[in-house]
């Protein structure tokens, strides 16, 4: 009797920014393998335009999940209605009508639900993820065009808490994003995200170019980074006494952190101390297989790509 051998899947997760799309292809194993990362120009989401990306990188035939930008949505947590799980997603819709800027008519709207022991119990809470249906309706009609397999319209924060759930055994991790001027805080419990906070230093503030002349002259740019380090640390501890006390979900075991551009050593140093944490940088190597001209940088760059098409790869039977 032969053998029944389970189909590879092919799954690419694409980070769109404002001048670069982020794209990870991914394949399925025991040990997922990422077959390759690209990094192109945002020429828009025309049915043209991602049928010519997909056929020059051969991507036609792969399922596709496209994370959008920061800007085109909210996470907003509200408290879930007591209804039926299957209706939970309606109901929050309406909750959410009155916190929007726009009809809720023209709103797509998700749901994230937090673990039930958290806020110990009082309440069941939930993520709802908001944008435009103009932001997905076109692009989910632009991918059907270009007779392209579309597999979900994801958000960054979903991305990040995949990673976190493939790289770390702790059951409470915090996974710090580090952008040019701002971070995005995520943690996680038992695998679901369950805080997500804006903190508004990047790596422009944590890296302070030698040749920077906007510091005063009383103060050095050696104290200018000490600063900054402390306004991070003061908003980490912040975010960690609410997920401890308030949430009830403990502390805080391990902080990783996904960053385009390396930080100087002195960053993890100074916050592993401060919260006498696991910290550093994340360590994607060390649980997919990278072709081996694949640079670090190229990982940290695709990092939230690869997270995106992480959800969709499946372990063989």
């Amino acid at each position: 009797m032969g053998r029944l051998i389970r189909k590879q899947q092919h799954i690419v997760g694409c980070e769109v920014t404002a001048q670069h799309l982020n794209i990870a292809h991914l394949v399925s194993g025991r040990r997922p393998r990422v077959e390759a990362l690209y990094q192109v120009p945002n020429l828009g989401q025309s049915a043209a335009v991602l049928r010519t990306l997909a056929k020059d990188l051969n991507l036609h035939n792969a399922e596709w999940t496209w994370l959008l930008p920061q800007d085109d949505y909210q996470l907003m947590l509200i408290d879930v209605p007591e209804v039926p799980e299957e209706e939970v997603r309606d109901a929050l819709r309406w909750r959410i009508k009155d916190l929007i800027s726009f009809p809720l008519e023209e709103a797509a709207v998700d749901t994230l639900l937090l673990p039930a022991d958290a806020f110990r119990g009082r309440s069941r809470m939930a993520f709802a993820v908001v944008t435009r249906k103009e932001k997905t309706e076109p692009l989910a009609a632009a991918f059907g065009a270009a007779g392209l397999k579309l597999r979900a319209i994801d958000v960054a924060d979903t991305a990040l808490r995949n990673l976190a759930a493939m790289t770390s055994q702790s059951p409470s991790v915090a996974v710090l994003s580090v952008g040019a001027d701002e971070s995005i805080l995520n943690a996680t419990y038992q695998q679901e995200l369950c805080l997500n906070r804006a903190i508004s230093l990047g790596y422009r503030d944590l890296n302070p170019a030698p040749t920077d002349h906007s510091v005063s002259e009383d103060l050095t740019l050696e104290d200018q980074s000490d600063v900054r380090l402390d306004s991070l640390a003061l908003e980490l501890q912040r975010s960690f006494d609410y997920f401890e006390t308030q949430l009830g979900l403990g502390a805080i075991s391990e902080l990783q952190m996904v960053t385009q551009v390396p930080l100087d050593p002195e960053v993890y140093r100074f916050l592993a101390d401060r919260f006498n944490l696991n910290t550093g940088p994340m360590q994607l190597a060390d649980h997919l297989d990278f072709p081996t001209e694949v640079t670090e940088a190229d990982i940290a760059r695709s990092a939230v790509a690869i997270g995106g098409a992480l959800q969709w790869i499946q372990e063989p039977a």
